[in-house]
């Protein structure tokens, strides 16, 4: 059926040798053609990484934790929580919270506290908040922390 010219359309490349000589030229012929775009996409990411590293670099401003949103600042007292539960040290949950801004470290627990319960977050997430609340309100007696 055919003969070996219907042979020749169903092998692959490189099978029974390089192929027919179409077949070649049109591998030859595709290589070049894409050779512009392989180099204007290498040239591209190289330009790209210039500017971005080197002529207009990423400046950062009004990076300290007072610009945090509430969200982010509630994870951030959780976390400390998490670890002053498996630490027990509280003079260092502490300073971790005094490095959020210029509120008393016991209002950051309230207020995370408060936003936590106000938006429905996991019952243990809650329960460490409480938890570290309590234990701020034992060891510093002189604040005000209560849970909402």
């Amino acid at each position: 059926m055919g003969g070996p010219e219907a042979l020749w359309g169903r092998l692959p490349l490189g099978v029974g040798g390089r192929g027919t000589p179409q077949e070649t030229i049109r591998e030859e012929e595709m290589i070049t053609r894409n050779a512009p775009l392989f180099f204007g996409l290498i040239l591209g990411i190289a330009l790209g990484l210039v500017y971005g590293w080197f002529i207009r670099p990423t400046e950062y401003t009004s990076s300290s934790p007072d610009a945090l949103r509430e969200d982010y600042v509630v994870d951030y007292v959780l976390m400390a929580a998490q670890a002053t539960a498996d630490e027990q040290d509280l003079g260092q949950a502490k300073q971790w919270l005094s490095f959020l801004g210029s509120l008393e470290t016991e209002d950051y627990v309230q207020s995370a506290l408060a936003y936590a319960t106000e938006h429905d977050f996991d019952p243990t997430d809650i329960a460490l908040l409480r938890e570290l609340a309590d234990k701020f309100e034992r060891k510093f007696p002189d604040t005000q922390v209560s849970p909402p």
